[in-house]
């Protein structure tokens, strides 16, 4: 049995803020079980985005899987916006989370090797 999102976003946050980050949720998605995508900022203005893994949303240990869909090395704030918009269109119940975090993980283990393909292969929902 899954944790409800909304709860998962709150621990999240609980967990960030004790690590001394910020973040706040920028989008409200369905409280049950809509999907999450995290935006992390970093200094200088760009950042990462952090997307629900392709195939099953849970690993072994019952711990979320992420993928980095626009791949591990930062992008300008734009891109990442731009496929966000993309990801709403397509489903308008994800979440986003928008964390500032030097380090770039938003506390959240995506694999350097995740990038997926063009961003706009990533939005036509194949």
């Amino acid at each position: 049995m899954s944790v409800k999102t909304e709860i998962w976003v709150k621990a999240h946050l609980r967990r960030c803020f004790a690590a001394g980050l910020t973040g706040v949720v920028a989008r409200r998605g369905a409280s049950e079980a809509g999907s999450v995508f995290v935006k992390v900022t970093l200094p200088g203005g760009n950042g990462r985005i952090l997307a629900p893994a392709a195939g099953p949303t849970y690993d072994e240990e019952g711990g979320r899987r992420w993928a980095a869909p626009l791949g591990s090395d930062p992008v300008p704030q734009d891109d990442i916006d731009r496929f966000l918009l993309r990801q709403i269109a397509f489903d308008p119940d994800i979440w986003i989370l928008d964390i500032d975090d030097p380090g770039g993980t938003g506390l959240l283990d995506a694999p350097d090797e995740s990038r997926l393909g063009p961003p706009d292969e990533l939005s036509s929902g194949r």
